[in-house]
């Protein structure tokens, strides 16, 4: 009976996620041709993801996939592309599973470091969620974090750019 409900749920979770997966990839990769999709559309697709993973995880009585709360996707605006590609990133570490993102993780990261701005933005911001992250990502975070604890202390001086400390070291 189980094999049965495994096989059942996660054809269920598996096409659910590729169809969200697929409307989130224009975030994640805006160069690579991936048609738009608009936020209606892509919040539709991962509410539907979540509540077959839920199915499955209570037809199961188990955990197989992530019970953490979905990010908010934050506004489709310009100051806010960095902020949409981490959210995305989130949602895809949530649907297959965090050590699936770890490259995905990298460029983002690097592009929110090359943008100051972004540090000022709320704790409730997608760019601003560290605590998703475990082993190696925790640590690609935690570099985020203190760039912007950098910024937001009101560093005088001193090197905040993405590879450089406040005493002028490199990482």
């Amino acid at each position: 009976m189980y094999v049965m409900l495994f096989n059942r749920y996660n054809d269920m979770v598996s096409l659910s996620r590729c169809e969200a997966l697929r409307h989130l990839m224009y975030i994640l990769r805006p160069n690579d041709g991936y048609t738009k999709a608009d936020d209606a559309r892509i919040s539709e697709l991962i509410q539907t993801w979540d509540a077959d993973k839920r199915a499955m995880n209570a037809a199961l009585k188990g955990t197989w996939y992530s019970e953490q709360p979905l990010p908010v996707m934050p506004p489709d605006d310009k100051e806010h592309q960095l902020c949409r590609k981490m959210a995305a990133v989130r949602i895809q570490g949530l649907m297959y599973g965090e050590g699936s993102v770890g490259h995905e993780l990298d460029p983002i990261i690097d592009e929110i470091m090359n943008c100051r701005d972004i540090a000022y933005h709320p704790p409730s911001c997608a760019c601003h969620q560290f605590d998703f992250w475990t082993y190696e990502n925790a640590t690609k975070m935690e570099r985020l974090k203190e760039f912007y604890e950098r910024i937001t202390d009101g560093c005088s001086g001193g090197d905040v750019t993405p590879h450089g400390g406040a005493d002028g070291t490199t990482r």
